[in-house]
């Protein structure tokens, strides 16, 4: 919300950053904050990297994934006389939100809300759509008859013959879901863990600061794109822009993006030194799932 009287605060962005490059001690204490590695100075969220991406699929990953799924289930749709289409799954290059909006966001004329372009996942996202009819939903899904066209239908129709293949979703513990799951489980604890560090609270209080001295009451930048008033409509108003113009240029100057991404990978680090054997079997087990696809994508 815009402030009327503004009251500025004395911070400077020196305070927030005192002590990001501590090394680690030989004996680290695993219970306190965690000593970060080299903060980077980031204005963009285009490519985040953290640690735990590392036991996810990457989007060309994901993508050669869904391809060949498709392709199983087109394969055996086939078997009962139907034909479905392999979905066109171009890959585009988003802004990550995980720290709010940013430089890479159309934020001059979407303000907080999403671009068009962004309302769709432009990561993977079929460019045909394929709907359908009542009895192709049948024997996708085995929903319907246990027998069609004299041939029988796969437990968990089409869909779970070529989850099975792919070990997408049955399969227990190593499926893909399960997976997901994991890494998904500590991610959400690093974050929650990286907004209650110090460091961060820091990088906040200054981009509060800032935003203070621009007018805008915000006590983190949360508070700013969780405005209510900015999602009553579906377009934004000229003063949800405005608030995010003066969110970007704060965030740039007390660096943030940077910072909670630093943080959030020093606590990111220690989760996946606590849980190795587990993420490394799953790696493991994504790379053999990945390594299949490929060759069904390919035609192998």
């Amino acid at each position: 919300m815009r402030k009327y009287s503004v009251v500025v605060v004395a911070s400077t962005l020196a305070v927030v950053v005192a002590g990001c490059g501590a090394a680690e001690p030989a004996n680290k204490d695993t219970s306190g904050e965690p000593a970060l590695g080299q903060v980077s100075t980031l204005k963009e969220t285009f490519d985040l990297v953290l640690p735990l991406d590392a036991f996810r699929a990457t989007a060309e990953q994901e993508a050669t994934i869904n391809t060949a799924n498709d392709m199983l289930i087109q394969e055996c749709m086939r078997r009962f006389g139907f034909e479905r289409p392999v979905a066109k799954r171009p890959i585009t290059r988003e802004p990550n939100r995980r720290y709010g909006i940013s430089a890479s966001d159309d934020y001059p004329n979407w303000g907080y809300h999403p671009s068009p372009e962004q309302f769709v996942d432009g990561k993977n996202a079929p460019e045909n759509k394929y709907k359908p009819s009542d009895a192709e939903w049948e024997v996708i899904t085995g929903s319907g008859s246990a027998v069609v066209e004299g041939e029988k239908v796969p437990e968990g129709g089409c869909l779970g013959e070529a989850g099975r293949a792919l070990d997408l979703y049955q399969g227990g513990a190593t499926s893909r879901t399960a997976v997901d799951d994991f890494v998904q489980k500590l991610t959400v604890e690093s974050n929650v863990a990286a907004r209650a560090d110090s460091r961060v609270l820091a990088a906040w209080s200054a981009w509060s600061t800032c935003m203070d001295e621009a007018g805008f009451d915000y006590a983190t930048p949360w508070d700013a794109n969780d405005d209510e008033d900015w999602w009553t409509e579906q377009t934004p108003t000229e003063d949800e822009i405005t608030t995010a113009e003066a969110d970007v240029a704060c965030k740039e100057k007390s660096n943030t993006i940077g910072i909670n991404l630093a943080v959030e990978a020093a606590y990111q680090d220690r989760l996946v030194e606590r849980n190795a054997e587990t993420l490394n079997d799953l790696r493991t087990r994504l790379a053999t799932r990945v390594k299949r696809a490929t060759e069904i994508a390919s035609g192998n």
